[in-house]
C-alpha cells in the first residue's frame, strides 16, 4: 500500500513538473520538534513550510502510519492531534481520519483555494512510540516521512530529553534517503537536546529519520497492565469475535441443541426398548455411532439366528491376535424383518450372498469390510431419527458445524497474514464452533425416554441380584445371549457376565470355541473375556483400509529491533508522507 501510494504521488509530480512546470509544488522546509515525556510517550510538533506555487491547492494532507507488525502481531500507536494552526498561531481547518493502518490528517477549506507559500504547524502526542532494551529506552522515528511525492529543500528535526539525562548517555544517529538507506546524516547532542538534520536536500521519496537513545531509568517504562490494556486495543478482534461466537453458539444450543424431557428420574427396567437393536442403542445413548456399536450388530443377529460364530485358529496374527473366526450364515427366522442396518452388515460380511451355509473368515474380511461402514452409520442414523428419536440426523448436525467451523479456520488462516488480530480471533472461533458441534444434535421427548429406559436397563444390569437372574434365565433361557450386545454398547458385559455365573454350563448355540469342550468347565466370566478379545480384533478388523488408501512487514522498530543495529532511512515509528489537495 505505501509502494502504491509513493508511486502515485512521484507520477503525478513528475507529470505536473514535466507539463505544468508553472505549478511544480515542494516543501521549502520540514522540521520537526519531539519532546520524549516521563510517561514514555512523545509530543510531535511538525512545521510544515509548504510552496504551492501558482497552483490552485485547497491545502495539504499528512499520512502517518500508526499500526505496525510486530512478532507477527498487531502493534498499534495511539495518536491524538493536539492543534493544527499556521505559523501566527491560527487554527486551520482540519479533519482526522482513520484508513487501514494509517491516520490522516487532511488540512484546508474546501470551498476555498490558495496558492504560494503557506506553514501548518501539527501538534500530536503518541503512546507506545519508545522501545525498550534491557530497560534502556530508545526513540526509532521517521520524522518527515518518506511518501511525499515532491522534494524537501531543508530537513531537520530536534528531539528533546528528560532534564536529568546527562549528555554523555544519550547516544543519537540519523539516516537519510530513500526506504533502506543507510546514508548518516548530522546528529548533534546539546544538553538535552538532540539536533539532526539532512545536509543536502531531499528528493521526492526520500525523509530523515532519527534514532536516540537512554539510559535505563530515565522514563516511566509502561507497567505490564498498561501494555495487556494497549494490546487489547491491539487485539480486540481476538477476545470480541470468539466472545460473539460462543455467545451464539450457545445460545443456538440452548434454543435447539438441548434434548426435550431430558431431566427426568431414571427407573430401573428389565429390558432396552423393544424396537431398538443395540448398535441403535448404543448410538441413542451417547448420540455417537461407534465401532464398537456396529459390531454389536454382529452379536445381536447371531443371538437372533441369522448367523453362527466360531473361533478358529490361525497361522498368522490378525492385529497382534493368533484366533480367527469364521461366520457362517443360516437359515433367519421367517419371520423377522431386518433394518437397512442389519441387512447392510450382513450384506458386506458375506458378499451380499445371503444363501444360508455361506461361510466367511474375519481374516477375509480385512481392508475389505470398512467400505461398509459410512452406509452401516448413515443408516443407523436414519433410522433413528426416522423413528422421531432425534430431532434432526446427529451426523448431520454435526457436520454442518464442522463445516462451518472449517470455514471459519480457512478464513482465520488467510487473515492470519494480513490482520492477524482478527484471524486469531476467527480461528479461535472455528474452535468454539467445532467443540459445540458434538453438543449440537438434540433428542426428541420420545428420544429422552428411550434414553433413560436404556440407563435404566443398564442400572438393572448392575444392580441385578442372582435370584431375580436365575428366574429371568429359567422363564427364556436365551435371555443371556440375547441382551448380551445390550449390555456390551451399555458398558455393562462384565456385570452382565457376572450376574449369570454358576447359571450356565454351556456358551450359546451361535457361538463355537475349541475351548469349550465336553470335558472343560464353562464359566460365563471367561466367556466373555474371550469374546471381549474377539471383539476388537473384529473392530479393528472391520475398521481396517489399505494402507494410503481410503478416508481420510515493518519497520525495525515496529517489529522492536535497535535503530542502532540495521537502522536505515524509513525504518522506525512515524514516517509516512502526505501531499497537496
Amino acid at each position: 500500500m505505501k509502494a502504491f501510494r509513493l508511486l502515485f504521488s512521484l507520477t503525478l509530480y513528475v507529470v505536473l513538473s514535466v507539463f505544468v512546470p508553472c505549478q511544480a509544488e515542494e516543501i521549502r522546509n520540514f522540521s520537526s520538534d519531539i519532546t520524549i515525556n516521563r510517561d514514555s510517550s512523545i509530543d510531535v510538533v511538525e512545521r510544515i513550510n509548504v510552496d504551492f506555487a501558482n497552483a490552485q491547492r485547497h491545502g495539504i494532507y499528512c499520512i502517518i502510519p500508526v499500526q505496525y507488525s510486530r512478532h507477527n502481531a498487531s502493534y498499534t500507536l495511539p495518536l491524538t492531534v493536539e492543534s493544527v494552526t499556521d505559523n501566527a498561531g491560527s487554527a486551520l481547518n482540519y479533519v482526522f481520519t482513520h484508513q487501514d493502518h494509517d491516520v490522516i490528517i487532511k488540512i484546508g477549506d474546501a470551498d476555498r483555494t490558495i496558492t504560494g507559500i503557506h506553514s501548518y504547524k501539527i501538534q500530536y502526542k503518541v503512546k507506545r512510540a519508545l522501545n525498550f532494551f534491557d530497560h534502556a529506552p530508545e526513540l526509532y522515528w521517521n520524522a518527515t516521512g518518506n511518501e511525499w511525492p515532491y522534494p524537501i529543500d531543508s530537513a531537520s528535526a530536534t528531539v528533546r530529553v528528560p532534564l536529568d539525562v546527562k549528555s554523555g548517555d544519550i547516544r543519537a544517529e540519523a539516516f537519510i534517503g530513500p526506504p533502506g538507506s543507510t546514508v548518516k546524516g548530522s546528529a548533534t547532542v546539546a544538553g538535552s537536546a538532540v539536533q539532526f538534520s539532512s545536509p543536502n536536500p531531499l528528493a521526492p521519496g526520500e525523509g530523515l529519520t532519527v534514532v536516540v537513545g537512554l539510559p535505563a531509568g530515565s522514563v516511566v517504562q509502561p507497567s505490564w497492565w498498561q501494555e495487556a490494556l494497549l494490546s487489547f486495543v491491539d487485539w480486540w478482534p481476538a477476545y470480541l469475535i470468539p466472545l460473539a461466537v460462543f455467545t451464539t453458539i450457545y445460545l443456538l444450543w440452548w434454543h435447539s441443541g438441548r434434548d426435550i424431557d431430558a431431566n427426568h428420574p431414571i427407573a430401573v427396567e428389565w429390558n432396552p426398548p423393544k424396537d431398538l437393536s443395540p448398535a441403535e442403542v448404543g448410538t441413542l445413548v451417547d448420540e455417537s455411532c461407534d465401532m464398537e456399536d456396529i459390531v454389536s450388530t454382529l452379536i445381536d443377529l447371531a443371538a437372533r439366528g441369522h448367523l453362527k460364530i466360531a473361533q478358529i485358529s490361525s497361522k498368522g496374527f490378525l492385529f497382534f491376535s493368533n484366533k480367527d473366526y469364521e461366520f457362517t450364515k443360516t437359515s433367519p427366522p421367517a419371520t423377522e424383518k431386518l433394518a437397512q442396518h442389519e441387512n447392510e452388515f450382513l450384506s458386506g460380511i458375506f458378499r451380499s450372498s445371503l444363501t444360508p451355509g455361506s461361510s466367511r473368515t474375519l481374516s477375509t474380511l480385512k481392508e475389505e469390510f470398512y467400505v461398509h461402514i459410512p452406509a452401516l452409520k448413515k443408516y443407523i442414523y436414519d433410522e433413528l431419527t426416522n423413528k422421531g428419536l432425534f430431532l434432526s440426523n446427529p451426523e448431520t448436525v454435526r457436520t454442518k458445524y464442522k463445516a462451518m467451523a472449517f470455514l471459519f479456520f480457512l478464513i482465520g488462516i488467510w487473515l492470519l497474514i494480513s490482520k492477524p488480530p482478527f484471524g486469531v480471533g476467527i480461528l479461535i472461533s472455528g474452535a468454539i464452533i467445532f467443540l459445540f458441534a458434538r453438543a449440537m444434535p438434540a433428542r426428541s421427548a420420545a428420544g429422552s425416554k428411550a434414553r433413560r429406559e436404556c440407563l435404566g436397563f443398564a442400572r438393572f444390569v448392575r444392580l441385578a441380584e442372582k435370584d431375580r437372574i436365575r428366574v429371568l434365565a429359567k422363564e427364556d433361557p436365551t435371555i443371556f445371549g440375547r441382551l448380551l450386545p445390550y449390555a456390551m454398547v451399555l458398558g455393562a458385559a462384565d456385570q452382565w457376565a457376572s450376574a449369570f455365573e454358576g447359571l450356565l454350563t454351556e456358551p450359546p448355540d451361535w457361538y463355537q470355541s475349541s475351548d469349550y469342550g465336553p470335558n472343560s468347565i464353562f464359566s460365563v466370566s471367561d466367556f466373555v473375556n474371550d469374546l471381549g478379545g474377539g471383539l476388537n480384533t473384529m473392530r479393528s478388523t472391520f475398521g481396517s483400509a489399505p494402507s494410503g488408501g481410503a478416508s481420510s512487514g515493518g519497520s525495525s522498530a515496529a517489529s522492536g529491533e535497535s535503530g542502532f543495529s540495521g537502522g536505515s532511512s524509513g525504518g522506525g515509528f512515524g514516517g509516512g508522507g502526505g501531499g497537496s489537495w
